[in-house]
């Protein structure tokens, strides 16, 4: 089955990245929001990652998804990955 990617940011500490599969979650990291961005690159470069899902707050989730979404169509355009920002679609 395809996985899943979450990154729940939260603008004041700590961010949490889960990787979802059936229904296993595994933790990836939780940190800042710049270890964030080099998770995220090495799980598209060692798992088959389908969809990215980014929840928190409006402005700073659509700030940081967007900042996803260019490195997945720049580096990845060779793999089929949706980018989400709090349940909406970015591409």
């Amino acid at each position: 089955m395809a996985k899943k990617l979450v990154a729940d940011l939260n603008v004041a500490g700590l961010n949490h990245l889960y990787l979802l599969e059936d229904n296993n979650i595994q933790p990836i990291r939780f940190g800042v929001l710049n270890d964030m961005y080099s998770s995220i690159s090495d799980a598209l470069e060692k798992e088959e990652i389908e969809d990215i899902l980014i929840t928190g707050s409006q402005e700073y989730a659509l700030g940081v998804g967007k900042e996803i979404l260019k490195n997945v169509l720049t580096n990845y355009s060779n793999k089929n990955v949706r980018v989400y920002v709090n349940d909406k679609v970015l591409n």
